[in-house]
């Protein structure tokens, strides 16, 4: 009885201690002003392990639906053997929504990590590499991918990837020969 007793205790302190932190995150982003083109939020990335890329989140206002509209760019971009800086405004995401307000702010997700936060995107989702040419299309439906994923390779697809309410039901590989 004791062991069930302390176990509980546990998982009542531990679960009221990760839902404090959401409760700061919530308060912080709801007590925003934030102007249109706005930097919220910034992140590191490490695409297909390649290098790393900052990016900063500029938050574009809410929808008439009641979504925070982002948009995400490339900052710069290290390797071990070049440095770029990217233009104002090269885009690593298109325009996207988020439903909950605290993901507006939140610095470190990561759309496929299952380690890290899972965003609240809703519709359509596209992410570019660091040339400008699209790298993933999808949709979301409440945080959840739904329907067809395409997943490029310069201007080509070279997997497509079937969703259903965030699992995934069926791969397609695509290969060409030149």
């Amino acid at each position: 009885m004791k062991r069930f007793i302390l176990i509980l205790i546990y998982l009542c302190s531990s679960s009221l201690y990760a839902q404090t932190d959401q409760q700061l995150l919530l308060l912080q982003a709801m007590s925003a002003d934030w102007k249109v083109g706005q930097v919220v939020a910034t992140k590191t990335i490490t695409p297909r392990n390649k290098y790393t890329a900052n990016i900063e989140r500029r938050f574009l206002g809410v929808t008439p639906e009641g979504y925070y509209k982002v948009q995400e760019f490339y900052i710069d971009i290290g390797a071990p053997f070049f440095y770029k800086k990217y233009p104002k405004n090269t885009p690593y995401t298109s325009a996207y929504n988020l439903i909950n307000i605290e993901d507006v702010i939140r610095s470190q997700f990561y759309n496929d990590s299952p380690k890290q936060h899972k965003p609240s995107i809703q519709g359509s989702y596209i992410l570019y590499d660091d040339n400008g040419k699209v790298d993933i299309a999808g949709q979301y439906d409440h945080g959840k991918k739904i329907g067809f994923w395409r997943y490029y390779l310069g201007d080509k697809i070279y997997s497509t990837k079937q969703y259903k309410e965030d699992r995934l039901i069926k791969t397609i590989d695509h290969h060409y020969y030149e």
